[in-house]
């Protein structure tokens, strides 16, 4: 069915609007870089049987996603979109904004939506239910789309979060966090990735973000104007289990913000949900006997240029950080988005940012957005943003590996940056989906002795990696 609030004749007439156009000049660089990024990888692999057409112009500079990759495929060849009304949105989008046409040959796109290829980062290049270029990834593209045409984006909410004083474990004076990331498909994975962590009953559970395809909102002002609406609910707050809740926390992501963050502060913040500790805002402090938690919203001020695919925090947070006083030594970060590159070939701005809010790097971080399990080495010495080489001895780790498929990244086998990284296969030959575990052990006192990390996936009763931060 067509959108019951925006149909296709009004979309293309909203995009013809000459103001409205100009949000989207990006879109040329954007689409052209990313299929060409795909082109270049399935060279790279020997998967190209077709005259290797020149890089766009840019290329070597621009911003590009592999994630991307066949979008503009798609906008010139509308007949390969598998949903009839999606397809009419699209054929009124390339039209609006004329959009440069495609060098991915039809084989091309046929060959790659029927094979599997994993990329270096360990994502699955092929056509299958949340691999890389199911078509759902195009509805949330479109979703996107609308979001910044009409600029739907959710008011970011004012506020400086209390810390949350956490309940510890009386018979053992622990503390337990139980958290994973990119966890909200919906389907049967993360059912039984959430079955098997509360069954190890931890006193909180914490999602570092990703509800999918872009956490939709069922209800609101914006719900009749995207695809696949109540994606939120049902991926994500109604598969919560009702304990422990409210002892759980939900971050910002990017793909929540491709439908504005509507679904995610309009329905997973609400304060009747499971989410209600964090009183509607997407980031908040916890206190681990003398520690602290720090959950940011690194999704909120990213950018559609990049389809925010890189995080940034904002001022609000930074100056509620600062006010905080917090010793960086006794402080732990999470992040949906990444503080360096998933290789550990660069710094990102993030990284800058919460560095400088909290005057020192955190004692350990723990992130999503990349699709795997990874445990860092540290120390690390790594390309800052500036170009220069600086160092962090922060315990930095991956939880991306919640619920989609994924494969074995070639980035990191045998890369000296990575201490661990999930090896495990299905039968399929994909990677087993996981989660991990932060306990901290407390004195009478209620002071932190020690920390333990402890990852654990599917079919596992004990950890398959485990080790004593602190």
């Amino acid at each position: 069915m067509q959108l019951p609030s925006l149909s296709p004749e009004t979309f293309a007439q909203k995009l013809s609007d000459p103001t409205v156009a100009l949000k989207f000049t990006y879109l040329n660089d954007l689409l052209l870089n990313s299929e060409y990024c795909l082109i270049e990888f399935m060279v790279g692999k020997g998967a190209w049987k077709w005259p290797i057409p020149p890089k766009p112009p840019g290329y070597d500079t621009g911003n590009k996603t592999i994630e991307l990759g066949v979008i503009l495929f798609l906008l010139n060849n509308t007949g390969y979109i598998a949903d009839n009304d999606i397809r009419q949105y699209a054929q009124y989008l390339k039209g609006a904004l004329g959009l440069p046409n495609s060098q991915l040959p039809v084989q091309a796109y046929a060959w790659v939506m029927n094979n599997v290829l994993i990329y270096d980062d360990g994502g699955v290049i092929s056509g299958g239910k949340y691999d890389t270029y199911d078509q759902g990834w195009f509805a949330a593209f479109l979703n996107l789309i609308i979001t910044d045409m009409h600029s739907a984006w959710y008011g970011f909410p004012q506020g400086s979060p209390v810390p949350v004083k956490l309940d510890f474990s009386v018979s053992n004076y622990t503390i337990t966090l139980g958290m994973m990331g990119d966890w909200g498909t919906g389907d049967t994975t993360a059912k039984a990735v959430l079955r098997q962590m509360t069954t190890l009953n931890p006193n909180y559970l914490i999602h570092l973000g990703d509800t999918y395809y872009s956490g939709s909102p069922a209800t609101g002002q914006w719900a009749g104007y995207y695809f696949h609406p109540g994606e939120e609910m049902e991926n994500l707050v109604n598969m919560w289990p009702g304990t422990p809740t409210p002892r759980s926390f939900t971050l910002n992501s990017n793909h929540e913000m491709y439908t504005g963050g509507n679904g995610y502060f309009g329905e997973a913040l609400k304060t009747t949900g499971p989410f209600s500790l964090q009183k509607g805002l997407s980031y908040f402090a916890l206190q681990a006997g003398d520690w602290t938690v720090l959950g940011l919203d690194s999704a909120y001020y990213g950018t559609s240029l990049d389809a925010f695919m890189d995080g940034s925090i904002g001022g609000e947070q930074i100056n509620w950080i600062a006010g905080l006083n917090l010793n960086p030594a006794k402080t732990i970060v999470l992040t949906h988005h990444t503080g360096f590159q998933y290789d550990a070939s660069a710094f990102m701005q993030l990284w800058d940012q919460v560095n400088g809010a909290l005057g020192a790097d955190p004692y350990a971080w723990y992130w999503g957005h990349v699709h795997n399990g990874i445990v860092y080495a540290s120390p690390l010495t790594l390309p800052g943003t500036d170009g220069n080489l600086q160092s962090t001895n922060t315990y930095a780790r991956c939880l991306g590996h919640g619920a989609l498929p994924y494969g074995e990244a070639s980035a990191l086998i045998n890369n000296r940056s990575v201490e661990w990284m999930e090896t495990d296969k299905q039968a399929n030959g994909l990677m087993l989906n996981g989660f991990a575990t932060l306990t901290f052990q407390l004195d009478g006192q209620l002071m932190v002795t020690g920390i333990r990390e402890s990852f654990y996936h599917l079919g596992t009763s004990s950890p398959v990696f485990s080790k004593k931060i602190f």
